[in-house]
C-alpha cells in the first residue's frame, strides 16, 4: 500500500483556492478521491475519463482543468494531474521499493533460519538428557524401586499405603 502526500497549505494555494471558487468543496473532493485512486491504480497521475463518468464529477474536473489541477490529455482520453511525479512516488518507484522491502525480508529470513538451525543444532549437542526414574505405582498402591525419605514413609503409612521396609534404607 502507498500513501499519498497532500500538503498541509494545501487548501490555500491559489490554485485549490481557484478551484474551490468555481466547483466548490465537491471539486476539492474529487480532486482528493482521483488522486487516491490513480495512486493505488499506479497510473502515474493519469486520471481516464472513464472515472470521471463512473463518478459523475464532469463539473468538478471542468473546475479542476480551470484552476490548473489538471491537465488534460486528449491523447489518452483523460486527466493528468499536474506535477504528479514531484509530489507523489511513480509507478516505479513504488515497485523499486517494492522489490527492495522484499530482497531484505528474504535476506533476513534467510539469516533468522540460519540461526534457528545454528540454535537447534547448538541445543542437541549440549543437551545430554538423564532418565529420572519415576514412582511405580501397582494396583494395590505400593510404590516400588524407589527410594523414600522417612517423613515420606511415615505419611504413607498415616494414608494407610504399605510400605516396605529394604536393605539400605526405606523403600516403598
Amino acid at each position: 500500500m502507498a500513501w499519498v502526500k497532500i500538503d498541509d497549505g494545501w487548501l490555500n494555494h491559489h490554485k485549490v483556492l481557484t478551484a474551490r471558487a468555481n466547483g466548490g468543496w465537491a471539486a476539492l473532493g474529487v480532486w482528493a478521491g482521483a488522486l487516491t485512486w490513480v495512486n493505488q491504480q499506479r497510473t502515474d497521475g493519469f486520471l481516464p475519463a472513464s472515472w470521471v463518468a463512473l463518478n459523475g464529477a464532469s463539473d468538478e474536473i471542468a473546475a479542476l482543468v480551470d484552476a490548473g489541477l489538471l491537465v488534460e490529455d486528449a491523447s489518452r482520453d483523460g486527466w493528468q494531474f499536474h506535477d504528479y511525479a514531484d509530489y507523489q512516488p511513480t509507478r516505479a518507484e513504488i515497485e523499486a521499493k517494492t522489490e527492495q522491502r522484499a530482497a531484505a525480508g528474504k535476506r533476513g529470513g534467510s539469516k533468522s533460519q540460519a540461526n534457528r538451525k545454528q540454535t537447534a543444532s547448538n541445543l542437541e549437542a549440549t543437551s545430554n538428557p538423564v532418565p529420572v526414574p519415576g514412582p511405580v505405582t501397582t494396583p494395590n498402591g505400593v510404590v516400588s524401586a524407589t527410594r523414600i525419605s522417612a517423613k515420606e514413609a511415615r505419611t504413607r503409612k498415616r494414608l494407610g499405603l504399605e510400605v516396605v521396609e529394604g536393605p539400605g534404607g526405606t523403600a516403598a
